[in-house]
């Protein structure tokens, strides 16, 4: 494995000549690294922290400290940074305990040449766990910013069953339908339907799992009996599911749906006054063209109504004009 930085050793040994013998070692099997050696517990606590070494060798035996001690301080301390024991003579016993301790691999300085590998090996482990746990940091992290704008969406989002039961819902659809979350995840899409939706709702599950999306109305009523209008856009899950399920995104429109009910009430009601009115009338708009008469106004210009709407006032006019002088003109004649 290539390293991305030069590497800091720090051993921890009372004999230069076994640091340089490891150090030629290092060297020749083609590490890149600085390096320096402490001797004592103080050194050691001072080094870590201002030498920050990517990896800690360490004699077992020292004459003011030892390497047991050491490791327990470094992994109750410092727990992501590696350490081997480097020792002269070790039996399997305190193999075992120093293993047990957290030792991530120990070598006997007879078998010297085994360092590089053991070296290599353990920072490859190291770093191979902390991309895993990256990984999963930056998961939880995703996951909870997509949880907090589940959770604090205006829309209402939803997963059910293929049979239509709830398995998840958000803030949004607990305050619209006055239902709490406990009540509805042990509830039906069809529990909450008005009844001449729940007569299609056999046929919205069939279309969505044949085709993988399903978008319209429903209606539903909630808690207190208040009906209101959702206009839904839902897909299907099958990826990284033990069971497909429904996605479900909605937005509440029943205040828009009542708007366009009032508008399209007042527009009539307006048409009605409009037509039946005796008084000629005309809506003209900035730019002087005719775009809306009633029948009087048609009577009155002695035109049809395609013939005015759409052309400019003054023309109309100056057509009307020219209407009333050939009348009078023909009036005259007759006489």
């Amino acid at each position: 494995m290539m390293f991305e930085k030069q590497l800091k050793i720090l051993f921890l040994e009372d004999m230069e000549a076994d640091k340089e013998l490891a150090v030629r070692e290092l060297i020749n099997s083609g590490l890149e690294f600085s390096s320096i050696r402490v001797e004592t517990k103080e050194e050691l606590q001072a080094q870590v922290i201002k030498f920050a070494p990517d990896i800690i060798i360490s004699d077992y035996s020292l004459p003011k400290y030892n390497g047991m001690q050491a490791l327990k301080f470094i992994k109750e301390n410092y727990p992501s940074i590696p350490f081997i024991l480097f020792t002269g003579s070790i039996n399997e016993e305190t193999a075992v305990e120093c293993m047990k301790t957290g030792a991530d691999d120990y070598i006997i300085k007879e078998h010297l040449t085994r360092l590089p590998f053991a070296v290599r090996e353990v920072l490859t482990k190291f770093a191979l766990r902390k991309e895993k746990k990256d990984a999963e940091r930056a998961l939880i992290e995703s996951e909870d910013r997509f949880r907090d704008l589940v959770e604090n969406s205006s829309d209402l989002i939803c997963t059910h069953d293929q049979d239509g039961t709830l398995l998840s819902v958000n803030k949004a659809a607990v305050h619209v339908t006055g239902y709490s979350e406990n009540e509805l995840l042990k509830m039906n899409m069809l529990d909450i339907l008005v009844p001449e939706y729940r007569r299609i709702f056999n046929a919205y599950l069939k279309k969505i799992y044949a085709i993988g999306k399903a978008n319209g109305l429903m209606a539903i009523q909630t808690k207190t009996g208040e009906r209101r209008i959702w206009e839904y856009n839902n897909t299907l899950r099958t990826k990284g599911v033990t069971k497909p399920i429904v996605r479900g995104m909605v937005k509440d429109i029943t205040e828009q749906k009542h708007a366009e009910e009032m508008r399209r009430g007042s527009e009539l009601r307006f048409r009605l006054v409009w037509e039946k009115a005796t008084d000629g009338m005309r809506l003209t708009n900035e730019e002087g063209i005719v775009v809306l008469t009633n029948n009087a106004y048609c009577k009155m210009v002695e035109k049809p109504r395609e013939e005015i709407e759409g052309k400019p006032l003054s023309i109309v006019y100056e057509e009307a004009r020219q209407v009333e002088i050939l009348r009078k003109h023909q009036e005259r004649f007759r006489s």
